[in-house]
C-alpha cells in the first residue's frame, strides 16, 4: 500500500476499503496463475496481469502454444490530471514528498513495462517463427477514479517483436499500433475499413510517414481517419485517369499537374507485372470520414470525391479542428482562412450522403459541387460565417441550381447559405427536412442592414450605373461613378431571387435564420401542406430589423398581388403545422393574434415567442389562448421576452394558476412557461382550484 499516492489512498474510507481493494487485486492475480500455471504448455491465450509480471516472465519457456496475450494494468502508477477522475491533482507534485513519491513511482513504473516487453522478446526467442501473434493492453479496472493505461511506446516495442497482422479485415485502434510496426509487409489486400479517430501524435506520425499504405487496401470500402496531408490520394487520381484512359485507348503521361507543379505517381504493380487497378479495377470506397488534425486540408476532399465518383456513398469532411495560429500580415485576423471545395469534381451517381463542417474556416463551394451530386440524399453545408456584405457574395462564389429529386434533408449554414440558389429547390419534391441559416454569435443572428437588403445591390444588373450613384455595392469602397466601382460592378452578380413559391410537398421541417427569415414569405406554406414544425430566427443584436406582419402576409392570389377590395385572394393555411418558433422582432398586435394563430395554423400545439413587439402583450397572448377555437390543441407556449405577469389580480382574471394539481377537467391542456415559472389555465377562471 505504500505505493499509492497518499492523497489517491485517502479516498478509500474507511481505511478497511482500501485493504479490500488490494485483496481484490491479490485474489484476481492468484486465480489467474491458478488456472494457468497447471496448462502452461497448452495455453493459446493467456492474460497477464502486470504486478505479476515477473513470476511470467519465469516461465515464458514453458508456453510453447501461446498464439494471444492480453496484459492487463492492475497496478497504479500515474496520478496526472489526464488520468486521475474525481480529484484535483494540479499539485500533485509541488512538495520535495510528492516529487520524489513521483520519481520512484516512474522507475517502478519504467521496470515493469522493460519487463512486459522482455516477455514477449523472450517467447519470440525461444519460439521463433511467429508462434505468438498478437497483443492486447487494457485496464484491468480493479482501482477506482482513475484510468490505467500502458504507454504507446511499450506496446509499439512489443508489435515490432510481433508478426505483422495475418490478413485484416479491420483496421482500427484495437490493432492499428501492430499495423504501423509493419506497414508494408501486412497484407493488406482484404481490408475493408479503416477506422482511425486518434490523434496522439506519435500515432498520428506514424500513420503520415506510411501513408501509401491506402493503395495497398484493394478491397477498401470505409475510411474513417484524420487527414494525412496533400498528394494522400493522389495515387487513387491517377489510376483512375488512367483506368479512364485505359477503357478509352487514350495515351495517357503517367503524371498528374496539380496546381501547376508537376507531380510523378508511381502506380502500384503486383505480382502479375499489371498496375493493381488494372488487374483489380479501382478501389471500391464506399465510406469516407476525414477531418483536419495537424494540417489544414488541401486536395484530399477533392480527390476523394474524383477517384472514387463511382461507388461512393458517403462522403464527411470535417475541418473544425485545424486553427490557423498565425495570419498572413495582409490578412486581418478575423477574416477566416477559406477552404475551396468542389472543384475538378465529376458525376457521383451513387452518393447519398454529403457533409462538410469547416468550424474554424469559411466554406467555399464549387458552384458545380451540387450539380454532380444528382442523388443525395443528406446535405449538410456548414461554416460559422456571421457577419458579411451583399457585395461580397461575387458570382464566382454563387451556386448553379442543382436537380436533387432524391434529397431528403438539407441544412446550410454560414456562406454555403449565402452561396446557394433557392432555384435548387424546386427540384427537391422529396425533401422532409430544411434548414438555411447563418451562424448564430451570443445567441443572435446578423442581418445586412435593412437598406442594403432592399436596394438594387442585392440584385442589381451588371448594366446599372445608378446603383453606383447611390453608394450601392462595390460603389461604396471605390468612390460613386469611379471607373474601378464600374468595373467592380460589372463583375458583380445578381443575387439569386427567392421566389418563396416551392412545391414541396413532403417537408415537415423548416428552419430559417437571419435574413432568409426576414425575407421569408408565408405564401411557401402553400406549396408545404406536410409542414408540421416552422422555425423562423430573425433576432439580432441591435434589434434593428423588425418584420411587421398584417394581412397581406396571409393571403395570395394567382398573380401573387392581392386585390383585398375586390376580394380576389387566397387564404394560406398551413393545416399540419404543430410547432411555430417565432424569434426576434415579429411585429403585431393583439388584435392579428386570431387570423395569424388560429387561421393559419389550425392545428398549433407548441408556440415559441422571443422578441415579439408591435403592441401584442403577454395578457394578449393569454387571452388568445382562452378564446381560441382551438384552445384544446394547445400543449405549450414558451415566453422567452415577453414579461411575466406578476399582478395577482391580473393573473386571477386570466385563470393562471401555479398548482400542479389541478385536474384535467378543470383546465387548458396548455401549460405557459416563463424564465423562472410555469403556469396553466383553468377552464373557469372564476373557479378556484
Amino acid at each position: 500500500m505504500d505505493r499509492l499516492y497518499p492523497k489517491y489512498a485517502r479516498r478509500f474510507h474507511p481505511e478497511t476499503q482500501l485493504h479490500f481493494q488490494y485483496l481484490r487485486v491479490i485474489l484476481t492475480r492468484e486465480a489467474n496463475w491458478a488456472l494457468a500455471s497447471p496448462i502452461l504448455g497448452q495455453l493459446r491465450t493467456l492474460t497477464v496481469p502486470v504486478t505479476d509480471i515477473g513470476r511470467y516472465l519465469s516461465v515464458v519457456d514453458q508456453l510453447a502454444s501461446l498464439e494471444h496475450i492480453w496484459f492487463r494494468m492492475d497496478e497504479v502508477f500515474d496520478y496526472e490530471s489526464n488520468s486521475y477522475r474525481g480529484g484535483n491533482t494540479n499539485n500533485v507534485a509541488t512538495t520535495p514528498e510528492a516529487v520524489e513519491f513521483m520519481r520512484k513511482s516512474k522507475e517502478h513504473k519504467d521496470a515493469v513495462m522493460k519487463d512486459v516487453v522482455r516477455f514477449v522478446q523472450e517467447h519470440c526467442r525461444h519460439f521463433p517463427g511467429g508462434t505468438l501473434k498478437t497483443a492486447r493492453f487494457s485496464d484491468a479496472g480493479l482501482w477506482p477514479w482513475i484510468r490505467l493505461t500502458f504507454p504507446e511506446e511499450t506496446q509499439f516495442e512489443i508489435f515490432r517483436s510481433l508478426p505483422p497482422l495475418y490478413r485484416p479485415i479491420k483496421l482500427t485502434p484495437l490493432n492499428w499500433l501492430q499495423f504501423t510496426a509493419h506497414p508494408l509487409t501486412t497484407d493488406l489486400g482484404y481490408v475493408k475499413e479503416i477506422e482511425y479517430r486518434k490523434t496522439v501524435s506519435d500515432s498520428f506520425d506514424r500513420l503520415r510517414e506510411n501513408r501509401q499504405f491506402l493503395q495497398n487496401c484493394r478491397a477498401l470500402t470505409g475510411l474513417m481517419i484524420p487527414t494525412l496531408g496533400q498528394g494522400s490520394f493522389a495515387w487513387a487520381v491517377q489510376e483512375k485517369r488512367d483506368l479512364d484512359a485505359l477503357n478509352t485507348n487514350t495515351n495517357i503521361s503517367g503524371q498528374r499537374y496539380e496546381q501547376g507543379q508537376r507531380m510523378p505517381v508511381t502506380l502500384l504493380s503486383n505480382s502479375s507485372g499489371r498496375p493493381a487497378n488494372v488487374q483489380h479495377g479501382l478501389v471500391p470506397l464506399e465510406v469516407v470520414e476525414i477531418r483536419e488534425f495537424q494540417e489544414p486540408f488541401t486536395d484530399e476532399v477533392d480527390d476523394i470525391a474524383f477517384a472514387f465518383c463511382q461507388t461512393l456513398k458517403l462522403l464527411k469532411a470535417d475541418a473544425s479542428s485545424f486553427v490557423v495560429d498565425q495570419q498572413p500580415q495582409h490578412i486581418s485576423p478575423l477574416q477566416p482562412r477559406s477552404i475551396f471545395i468542389g472543384r475538378g469534381w465529376v458525376h457521383l451517381p451513387v452518393l447519398n450522403q454529403l457533409s462538410l463542417n469547416a468550424k474554424n474556416a469559411r466554406l467555399i463551394i464549387d458552384q458545380q459541387l451540387l450539380v454532380h451530386c444528382p442523388n443525395v440524399k443528406v446535405v449538410t453545408l456548414f461554416d460559422e460565417t456571421y457577419q458579411y456584405r451583399c457585395q461580397d457574395l461575387l458570382q464566382q462564389h454563387l451556386c448553379t441550381p442543382a436537380s436533387l429529386a432524391q434529397l431528403k434533408t438539407m441544412t446550410l449554414v454560414g456562406w454555403p447559405a449565402l452561396t446557394f440558389h433557392p432555384d435548387t429547390l424546386h427540384t427537391t419534391p422529396n425533401i422532409e427536412t430544411l434548414g438555411i441559416m447563418t451562424y448564430r454569435r451570443d445567441h443572435a443572428c446578423y442581418i445586412p442592414p435593412i437598406e442594403e437588403l432592399n436596394r438594387q445591390a442585392y440584385g442589381f444588373t451588371s448594366s446599372s450605373s445608378s446603383t453606383l450613384n447611390n453608394g450601392t455595392g462595390a460603389g461604396e469602397g471605390a468612390g460613386a461613378g469611379s471607373l474601378e466601382a464600374l468595373s467592380t460592378a460589372t463583375t458583380a452578380v445578381v443575387r439569386p431571387h427567392w421566389s418563396w413559391d416551392w412545391h414541396l410537398p413532403q417537408l415537415n421541417s423548416l428552419k430559417l435564420t437571419s435574413e432568409f427569415a426576414f425575407k421569408f414569405q408565408f405564401r411557401m406554406l402553400r406549396g408545404c401542406p406536410a409542414l408540421g414544425v416552422l422555425d423562423l430566427d430573425i433576432g439580432t443584436i441591435d434589434g434593428q430589423h423588425p418584420r411587421f406582419l398584417t394581412v397581406t402576409d396571409l393571403y395570395i392570389s394567382s398573380t401573387d398581388t392581392v386585390d383585398y377590395e375586390q376580394g380576389q385572394k387566397e387564404r394560406i393555411i398551413a393545416p399540419q403545422l404543430r410547432t411555430l418558433r417565432l424569434m426576434g422582432r415579429w411585429m403585431f398586435t393583439n388584435q392579428f393574434l386570431p387570423l395569424f394563430l388560429t387561421e393559419t395554423f389550425p392545428s398549433l400545439a407548441y408556440l415559441t415567442e422571443d422578441g415579439w413587439g408591435g403592441g401584442v402583450t403577454t395578457a394578449g397572448l393569454v387571452r388568445y389562448i382562452r378564446e381560441s377555437p382551438n384552445r384544446h390543441k394547445l400543449k405549450q407556449i414558451e415566453f422567452l421576452a415577453l414579461p411575466e405577469i406578476y399582478l395577482s389580480v391580473l393573473r386571477k382574471e386570466l385563470g393562471m394558476v401555479t398548482e400542479t394539481g389541478v385536474p384535467e377537467d378543470k383546465r387548458l391542456p396548455v401549460t405557459l412557461y416563463f424564465a423562472e415559472m410555469q403556469y396553466v389555465l383553468l377552464i373557469d377562471p372564476e373557479v378556484s382550484s
